[in-house]
């Protein structure tokens, strides 16, 4: 498969945003303290894990997009 400069650049950003998302879902644990969580402390990182998931089984899509 070749991949032109932009759809190279276009999975760099997307890739590059995944990488923000799981920092972000990496952080939640340590940013709830030591208490034990409840489920609304839990409902945020899971709706981030969720979306994270989602995102990363879309990734394809850039690959199978046509470019202008």
């Amino acid at each position: 498969m070749k991949i032109r400069d932009a759809e190279l650049d276009q999975i760099y950003a997307y890739d590059a945003s995944l990488v923000a998302d799981v920092d972000l879902l990496s952080d939640a644990p340590r940013a709830g303290g030591r208490a034990a969580p409840d489920g609304a402390a839990l409902a945020a990182p899971a709706k981030t894990a969720d979306e994270l998931d989602l995102k990363i089984a879309r990734r394809r899509e850039i690959f199978e997009k046509p470019t202008a």
